[in-house]
């Protein structure tokens, strides 16, 4: 293929270099150069022999005495004029020439643009797996691929489109005959391009009004960003300012900023002054003011939850009556993870109106403490069971030395009297493991000094007394008796 357009314009080349010749030759050539050939009848008499041969130079001038009579000419001829020749197909044949160059370029730029076209498509192919930005969090890598494919079309059939219609202009604007369709043709996109460029024109200072507007407000916020980057890892304190607090303060300074540049930027919006313009922009803020009540609530409520400082990602807390370790915070919704790898999805406006109980800073700052209770029955003395609590709670892991653990005596009901072992630790992290290993040691301890743990609702049944069922009646017994 590359072979054969080479060719071609090689072959075009040459044509075009003789025929620009041969216009050379016709326009330089001079009267005397010129052969014209005429085809004559011609009827004579002897008296104007002499002066038609000398006429036509074959014989010698005639004699003064001669005298030339008119003659009846009767003809048919047909003067070829080689100048007017070559002139008229050098012209033909340049316009054909350029034609096929125009065409030659054309066709050389469409396959330009093919070629281009499936690189990039290739390479959107091959870089798909391997980018990883933002944008994959609100469209998936799939759609994100046919987007790019649908628009990398789009924008190679534009630009062929544009290319075969600058061809058929330029193409029938060569001919004499096809001039007009050309200058139509150049008629249907002046118009709207006269009126884009006259608009764009006149539009850019608002445009470059934008940039600059847009520029800053871009420089400002990387700033902000890197600012809250150092501060929430530690590389640069601010006094009383926690670190936690970096990255809501940067995202809150970052909606006003956006505020603000719309706010500058608005007057400078095509048609911002029209009426449609402003219709939409109060239909808009009707609509957010009226439907985003609960959002906006949610918005307030991480916020204020934020700088309270509850929790922090990875306590275990409490919240109602789920118990978990926190595993996201967002201006939303916070969400939790229990022992069961349940997520439970709290709502921040519902963590502002409930209480919550966080065991991580408990533990770090207080010593956490953790309890069991047993019920025993009276009969069994008070210091035997403080004894085998006391026994269970000793060498257990992740148990506090400081503060002891502690037995207390918190009821005495009717058939029997509740004990509380309390134990303490600094990792709440292992409070369900330190349940488990405490309530196996009581239950140890107890089978060990040979001590029943009761259950409230069996003592209650053994300590009512017996009553014997109601005798069956025979009939016409009477029930008094």
């Amino acid at each position: 293929m590359k072979i054969k357009l080479i060719s071609f314009l090689t072959a075009s080349l040459i044509m075009f270099s003789i025929f620009a010749h041969a216009q050379n030759i016709a326009d330089t050539a001079t009267p005397q150069q010129v052969n014209i050939v005429v085809q004559t009848k011609v009827q004579t008499t002897p008296k104007n022999t002499a002066a038609l041969t000398a006429n036509d130079g074959s014989a010698a001038s005639p004699s003064k005495d001669a005298q030339i009579t008119p003659i009846k000419v009767e003809s048919k001829y047909f003067i070829i004029t080689i100048v007017k020749d070559l002139k008229i197909s050098y012209i033909l044949l340049k316009q054909l020439v350029i034609a096929l160059i125009i065409l030659l370029i054309t066709l050389l730029l469409i396959k330009i643009i093919n070629v281009l076209y499936y690189q990039i498509i290739n390479l959107i192919w091959k870089k798909k797996d391997k980018t990883n930005d933002a944008l994959h969090n609100i469209i998936d890598i799939g759609r994100q691929t046919k987007f790019l494919l649908a628009f990398i079309r789009v924008i190679r059939f534009i630009l062929i489109a544009l290319i075969l219609y600058i061809f058929c202009s330029s193409f029938l604007f060569l001919f004499p005959v096809t001039k007009g369709i050309a200058s139509k043709l150049f008629l249907l996109i002046k118009g709207p391009l006269v009126s884009f460029v006259i608009a764009v024109w006149d539009y850019l200072p608002n445009l470059i009004a934008i940039i600059i507007i847009l520029a800053i407000s871009y420089g400002l916020s990387k700033f902000m960003r890197l600012a809250a980057k150092r501060v929430a890892t530690g590389k640069t304190v601010i006094k009383d300012f926690d670190p936690d607090w970096a990255i809501p303060t940067y995202h809150i300074t970052l909606v006003v900023l956006i505020a603000f540049t719309f706010i500058f930027l608005f007057p400078h919006l095509p048609k911002s002054n029209s009426a449609v313009f402003k219709g939409i922009s109060v239909f808009l803020g009707v609509l957010l003011s009226l439907g985003s009540t609960t959002f906006i609530s949610n918005i307030v409520s991480g916020f204020v939850i934020t700088y309270m400082s509850p929790f922090k990602l990875g306590d275990l807390i409490k919240m109602g009556d789920n118990v978990g370790n926190v595993i996201e915070k967002n201006g939303l919704v916070t969400r939790i993870k229990t022992i069961k790898n349940e997520v439970v999805t709290i709502p921040n406006s519902t963590i502002m109106t409930s209480n919550t109980i966080n065991y991580t800073v408990s533990a770090k700052e207080y010593g956490l403490m953790l309890y069991a209770e047993v019920y025993v029955a009276y009969d069994v003395p008070w210091e035997k069971v403080n004894g085998a609590l006391m026994q269970a709670a000793q060498n257990m892991p992740d148990i506090l030395k400081t503060p002891p653990p502690i037995v207390i005596q918190t009821g005495l009901e009717n058939s029997y009297a509740k004990y509380q072992l309390n134990v303490f630790t600094d990792n709440a992290n292992k409070m369900f493991d330190i349940y488990s290993v405490l309530y196996k040691n009581i239950q140890d301890s107890f089978t060990k000094e040979k001590i029943e743990l009761a259950v409230p609702e069996i003592l209650s049944l053994k300590t009512q007394p017996y009553q014997p069922p109601n005798p069956i009646l025979q009939p016409g017994e009477d029930i008094k008796k």
